[in-house]
């Protein structure tokens, strides 16, 4: 990791929509002229502070080549700023109508390739002790070289290889069934949905 830089290092190139927290832009670093995506963060009271650290805290943990990178982490002023590297061909749900246009043979074996490394990352999360818990196209990251990250840690949760009782979380469109409208419930390991995401591929 380079040396941590300050918000005056970056310049923003264009934002970015979506995300459960902050506001998310494309920035050049102005020393090294690459492209990476920040993401600023209310900083201001114990929640603010908590969440924040918290997603920074399982980002350093779940480094992988199949999880966005963290880059840096720095305050300036009241807000938060969250480096991370920059998934040049946008997310998954950018790129289902590029998929559709390929022949049959060459779709399945792109989404195969695809759903293949989230399972990697999602095992990677699994051996340390964490579930995602917001699995969904618009989490899932795509490379220039058209290799998949998971990403937005926001909501995941460090089960520390015992089971977790907790109300489910996470988009509606991709919880289980079985997790809407109920009252907290034993989380396992081994449960993760991944259906809904492959059908909708």
């Amino acid at each position: 990791m380079l040396e941590r830089p300050e918000y005056q290092d970056f310049v923003v190139v264009k934002k970015l929509f979506g995300g459960a927290m902050g506001k998310t832009f494309v920035v050049r670093h102005k020393p090294s002229g690459q492209l990476y995506v920040m993401k600023r963060v209310d900083y201001h009271d114990a929640k603010d502070k908590k969440m924040a650290d918290d997603e920074i805290a399982q980002m350093k943990q779940l480094s992988s080549r199949y999880t966005v990178q963290l880059m840096w982490s720095f305050i300036d002023r009241t807000d938060m700023y969250v480096v991370t590297e920059y998934c040049s061909r946008g997310d998954l749900r950018n790129m289902m109508s590029e998929l559709q246009k390929l022949p049959e043979t060459q779709r399945v074996e792109r989404v195969c390739e695809i759903f293949a490394q989230i399972v990697l990352a999602l095992n990677f999360m699994h051996e340390k002790g964490v579930i995602h818990r917001d699995i969904k196209p618009e989490n899932i990251f795509i490379m220039e070289d058209g290799t998949a990250r998971l990403g937005d840690f926001g909501l995941a949760k460090d089960l520390s290889g015992k089971d977790y009782y907790a109300k489910a979380e996470g988009t509606n469109d991709y919880i289980h069934v079985s997790s809407i409208n109920e009252a907290p419930h034993q989380l396992d390991l081994q449960d993760v949905i991944l259906n809904k995401n492959l059908k909708i591929l």
